[in-house]
């Protein structure tokens, strides 16, 4: 799990200086969150601009995603690909 938050904290470090100019959003699972939150806080407070965080099944962000939805990082708890 640890590892998985890590490569989920370096993804959004990378895409935020892509998305610099807007607000920056995050596809989450529900029992992320908390985590999700946090990061969220501390991303908007880092970069002085918005965050939005969207939280739900893990299948059904990847399906918004596949029909066109951007995202700066996507967060999911299940262990094979949604």
């Amino acid at each position: 799990m640890r590892a998985r938050l890590a490569l989920y904290v370096a993804a959004l470090a990378a895409n935020t200086c892509a998305a610099a100019r807007g607000p920056v959003r995050l596809f989450a699972a529900g029992s992320l969150r908390g985590v999700t939150s946090e990061l969220a806080s501390a991303l908007a407070a880092s970069r002085g601009g918005k965050v939005a965080p969207t939280f739900g099944a893990s299948g059904l962000l990847r399906d918004r995603i596949a029909n066109g939805e951007t995202a700066a990082a996507f967060a999911s708890v299940r262990r094979d690909p949604p």
